[in-house]
């Protein structure tokens, strides 16, 4: 009787611990058992299918990793994916993508705000290390293809997809409103009308260590290669394609305000517009150092330059262009110049910047940003 008694209780506390255990366990699709994310403290939530990647709005603190590649094409009803997070309630955990890419993701919302894979990334949110693949991102204002705006972190995300939007329309972020990003790209096609940017449409944050190889398409104002506008600091950062716009148009950045700063940059695309358009910066009232522009320059109006189209306040330091218009703003120096490090006056060509031959076409790049 003793002995019956003994394994009764074993029994209870047994099924007590598998009960407290399964209260904290969701069972995805495959069969697979997947950590709720629970926040600060709590257990990671384990992503391995779409349903999963979906599940993360039902708890915008959680921590959560990505186990496999996901692919989302299979939500395209009502104008496809409906973003994770909004400017009400943002998502503020943490997304770890392992390497892991999210495939499919197509958003067509023109008259909705804050479109991308999360609508909106609050102050102490995380996305890290995640790739976007394919698909499409189409909304109105606060548009970008993993977030429409985020105030939080975004390290080593990368996004191949166009983007289109109305006002802050970013490759990659929409708005970085005081958020960082850092150690991404974007290679996709970016078009709208205003604060339009390769990679961020309008930062008054901290972007760096990133570039934007796509084409920009603005038809109006504040279009750059990588940010439409900069209200805050951008260093170690490239672009490579075209950018076309009307005003403040510029390679890199389109338009960049009073006290902010621009460090250790290049552009090598096309650029034109009608005024304010120049290779590097389309107007600037801040400060760029050590930056250089390999790219045309063409505008039909007034304040065209070949590094900047206007520099109304602040400085142009050591910083380089060989391409018409000469507006004196910077140096212009002939290709041949441009080639060798003995040009850049104050650069660092030991732990920032690079030179050889056979990379870059010959001229400098960036050693923790190789092109």
């Amino acid at each position: 009787m003793k002995k019956r008694r003994l394994l009764a209780a074993i029994l209870v506390c047994a099924l007590c611990a598998v009960h407290a255990g399964c209260s904290d366990m969701i069972a995805d699709q495959g069969g697979a058992a997947v950590v709720a994310g629970g926040g600060a403290g709590g257990n990671a939530g384990e992503i391995y299918t779409a349903e999963d990647l979906d599940a993360v709005r039902n708890n915008l603190s959680g921590s959560y990793f990505l186990m496999a590649d996901i692919d989302l094409s299979g939500y395209t009803a009502d104008g496809g994916w409906v973003p994770i997070g909004d400017d009400t309630t943002p998502f503020t955990g943490t997304l770890e993508g392992n390497g892991h890419t999210i495939s499919g993701l197509t958003i067509n919302r023109s008259t909705s705000d804050y479109q991308g894979l999360f609508g909106c990334i609050g102050s102490g949110g995380t996305v890290r290390n995640c790739g976007l693949a394919g698909g499409s991102v189409t909304g109105n204002n606060y548009v970008g293809f993993l977030a429409g705006r985020s105030s939080g972190t975004v390290s080593g995300c990368y996004a191949t997809g166009d983007v289109s939007g109305a006002f802050n329309v970013g490759g990659l972020v929409g708005d970085n409103y005081s958020g960082t990003v850092s150690g991404s790209f974007t290679t996709g096609d970016v078009s709208g009308p205003y604060n339009v940017g390769g990679l961020v449409g309008d930062n008054f944050g901290t972007v760096s260590g990133s570039f934007a190889t796509g084409d920009v398409i603005g038809s109006g104002n504040n279009v750059g290669g990588l940010l439409g506008r900069n209200i805050g600091t951008v260093s170690g950062s490239f672009t490579t394609g075209d950018v076309s716009g009307v005003n403040h148009v510029g390679g890199l950045v389109g338009d960049q305000s009073n006290g902010c700063s621009l460090t250790n940059c290049y552009a090598k695309g096309k650029v034109s517009g009608t005024q304010w358009v120049g290779g590097l910066l389309g107007g600037s009232y801040g400060t760029i150092s050590n930056c250089y522009v390999l790219g045309t320059v063409t505008g039909s109006g007034d304040y065209i330059g070949g590094l900047i189209g206007r520099l109304s306040t602040g400085s142009a330091n050591s910083s380089y262009y060989y391409q018409e218009p000469d507006n004196s703003i910077g140096s212009q120096e002939t290709e041949a110049v441009m080639r060798d490090s003995a040009t850049y006056v104050g650069w660092d060509f030991t732990t920032i910047w690079g030179i050889d031959p056979s990379i870059n076409g010959g001229f400098p790049y960036l050693l923790n940003n190789m092109p």
